[in-house]
């Protein structure tokens, strides 16, 4: 499953950022074609900040992922998940991991925030951009 970050590096139309998209397709190889409601719910707002040609290359990824609802299901695995994880995470955080973990999947993403919650150990993809790009 994707995260914002990961649209976002995905969508990216900067020259200095194509090692990291790169880095990025080649590793998810097309596998990765998931997203949860929340994620949406992040980059419905952000999708009316970017400008025509980024725009449109978000809708066309956003259309071709296939979307794991959130249910009550997911809610009885988040109230039902001990988490460990410090404060600084967002409840939105804590909803897509739980998403992820409810059906066993891979999360990738660039937010190191996830990388606090020891739910996730193993269960993350993760995109050191600082790492890929050199900075």
């Amino acid at each position: 499953m994707v995260d914002t970050s990961v649209v976002s590096i995905l969508s990216t139309v900067r020259d200095r950022h194509r090692q990291l998209r790169e880095a990025v397709v080649r590793e998810l190889q097309g596998d990765m074609r998931v997203i949860c409601p929340i994620v949406l719910g992040e980059l419905l707002p952000w999708l009316d900040e970017l400008g025509g040609r980024r725009r449109k290359l978000v809708r066309l990824m956003l259309d071709e992922m296939e979307s794991l609802p959130i249910t009550d299901r997911t809610a009885e695995f988040y109230a039902g998940l001990n988490w460990r994880s410090t404060a600084r995470e967002a409840g939105n955080d804590q909803w897509i991991a739980a998403r992820a973990l409810e059906d066993g999947i891979y999360l990738a993403t660039a937010d190191a925030d996830f990388l606090e919650m020891p739910e996730l150990d193993g269960r993350i993809i993760f995109f050191a951009q600082e790492k890929i790009l050199g900075g």
